[in-house]
Formats: structure tokens, C-alpha cells, sequence
């Protein structure tokens, strides 16, 4: 995951990955370059890019099996970033 972070906000961003689900990469993608969704760069700003992630992929035929968990341990894992 590459951030462009100013002043404590993320401007925009770009997650490179060879998942087996792209959906999951292709919506992070979405969101990180969306000048619409404002992300500041602290756990609030983690959990509402993960809280519009679980939006956007809630009807995906993959969302129960896999990518609900994936998304609580990718919020887990970047707010435990910050702490780094």
C-alpha cells in the first residue's frame, strides 16, 4: 500500500497486490483515489476506509466467506501501523 499522506489527510493511494479476490484490491483502489471520500490519516480515517469498503462490497458473492475477515484484520493491521 503506497499513501500520499499531506498534512494528516490521504490524498490518494494505490494497493498493489495478487490476491485471488481483486474485487477486494480493486475497491481499496477506488476509494484511496476518490477525491469525493475524505481520509484523514489516523484510525479514524482507517476505519471509515474500511467501514466504505464493507459498503461497497457487502453484495459480493465472496463478502461472508472471505472478505468480512479480511477487511477486520486489514483495519486491525493498518491502525497497528500507526503505532509503529
Amino acid at each position: 500500500m503506497n499513501l500520499d499522506v499531506h498534512k494528516g489527510y490521504i490524498k490518494t493511494g494505490k494497493v498493489f497486490s495478487d490476491s485471488l479476490i481483486p474485487d477486494f484490491i480493486d475497491e481499496m483502489n477506488d476509494i484511496l483515489e476518490s477525491p469525493e471520500i475524505v481520509l484523514k490519516y489516523d484510525a479514524t480515517g482507517f476505519k471509515k476506509l474500511c467501514e466504505e469498503l464493507r459498503s461497497r462490497l457487502q453484495f459480493n458473492e465472496n463478502y461472508e466467506m472471505y472478505l468480512s475477515f479480511q477487511i477486520d484484520d486489514l483495519q486491525e493491521h493498518l491502525i497497528s501501523t500507526l503505532t509503529e
